[in-house]
């Protein structure tokens, strides 16, 4: 279990976590606004011991926070601050919500000339759902990979521990 506060002086609408080798975010896992002063608890299944995760949060004013490669262990408590914000992000994102809004204008108030033949079919929309059997091989995959990975870098830090007390008892 994680615990994670706003110490910001907004509302995190959006909480994203993810292992930190991972190139995507996922899901909001924020089922409601989170209000300045409160905290939120959220359950991560996590495989072989402790984990290195990003987080990422989102607050009212479409300000981004990001906590980098931190080391999760049971009742982990972190707080979001101003601290975390990332004001590249912000940026980012801000402009990707811009351009999302100009497309949505100009897609419903085009309208076809008299001389423009409307399309026979609707195009595919953008960032559909994946299929479940897509998502759950994606997730059955990297856990394997992540799971394996995890326990060569076990085993690589054990040998360096090794050696290091043989060196030191010598």
């Amino acid at each position: 279990k994680i615990r994670i506060s706003n110490e910001t002086e907004n509302t995190i609408t959006q909480i994203y976590i993810t292992p930190s080798s991972s190139d995507t975010w996922g899901d909001n896992l924020l089922r409601q606004d989170l209000a300045n002063r409160t905290f939120s608890i959220f359950e991560l299944t996590v495989l072989n011991g402790d984990f290195f995760f990003d987080i990422m949060a989102v607050d009212d004013k479409n300000n981004v926070y990001n906590i980098v490669e931190e080391r999760f262990s049971n009742n982990k408590k972190l707080s979001i601050s101003t601290d975390n914000l990332d004001a590249e992000a912000t940026e980012k994102y801000k402009k990707s919500l811009a351009a999302e809004t100009t497309t949505e204008t100009e897609e419903t108030t085009a309208q076809p000339s008299d001389s423009e033949t409307p399309p026979l079919a609707a195009e595919p929309e953008q960032n559909q759902p994946l299929p479940e059997s897509y998502v759950e091989g994606f997730k059955d995959g990297f856990s394997a990979g992540y799971s394996l990975g995890y326990k060569q870098a076990l085993e690589e830090l054990n040998k360096q521990n090794n050696e290091s007390n043989k060196d030191q008892t010598n």
